[in-house]
């Protein structure tokens, strides 16, 4: 889905008010290549032909914990019949950092998504959210749905700007398609692999995973890794030969 909230597909012009107040006029100095990365998210946004979200319809219930929780999540916990739909940007601002833990290379590193530190995350799922009501509002769907049936959390009600930000955040999990922390960028910029995967300092060292696109992809990460590991190969034999 291009930008949208509760009146439908948002204007060039709303669309770069958004981009002025929380992009253009602030300053998120986290990591080198931001900049760059934000210019060609700054450019999606604003073409009409480009999705900001996507969306996901389950016929179950959702229902969250103080953390993601997967037996939770998909547990049926409240009574009756539930239809859920999910939000989920497609390129995120939020940039979050991972270090290392221990010496021990079994040792898993702390990985903190940091999740909604950027103030336009939060603006763009709570727009999607608000458009969720315009789907469910439309027939067939709403021919299928009991009307003012119980909602999870009870008395949601997006329409409001500010009540749709707050269901974002009480009920903001992941998409459990993570990415983007050994980038394959200029190492002057923060990159961890070079273009044939190898990671700056080593010789025989290259990451063969999500975790090299530098922006997150659009959709699905699978079909982008099997892509990856196809070029890896080849990069991998022609070093051999």
């Amino acid at each position: 889905m291009p930008m949208v909230d509760i009146n439908g597909e948002l204007s060039r012009e709303s669309i770069e008010n958004l981009l002025v107040e929380h992009l253009d006029n602030a300053e998120y100095a986290t990591f080198p290549g931001q900049k760059i990365q934000y210019e060609v998210l700054r450019k999606q946004l604003l073409d009409p032909k480009e999705s900001s979200a996507e969306y996901m319809s389950l016929p179950l219930q959702l229902n969250m914990g103080p953390k993601t929780d997967m037996p939770l999540l998909f547990s049926k916990i409240s009574e009756g019949n539930y239809y859920s739909i999910i939000t989920m940007i497609n390129h995120p601002f939020s940039r979050g950092v991972v270090h290392i833990e221990s010496k021990d290379p079994k040792t898993h590193p702390i990985v903190d998504p940091r999740y909604l530190s950027h103030p336009l995350d939060l603006e763009l799922l709570a727009r999607h959210t608000q458009y969720l009501e315009k789907i469910i509002s439309t027939a067939p769907l709403c021919n299928l749905l009991k009307k003012g049936g119980r909602r999870i959390p009870a008395g949601a009600d997006p329409t409001s700007l500010t009540k749709a930000k707050e269901i974002v955040r009480e009920r903001l999990f992941t998409a459990f398609h993570p990415s983007g922390t050994c980038a394959m960028m200029p190492r002057g910029i923060g990159g961890v692999v070079n273009e044939k995967l190898v990671v700056y300092g080593t010789k025989n060292l290259r990451v063969v995973d999500a975790s090299i696109f530098p922006i997150e992809p659009l959709g699905n990460i699978q079909a982008s890794v099997y892509a990856v590991a196809e070029k890896a190969a080849d990069l991998i034999k022609a070093d051999w030969s």
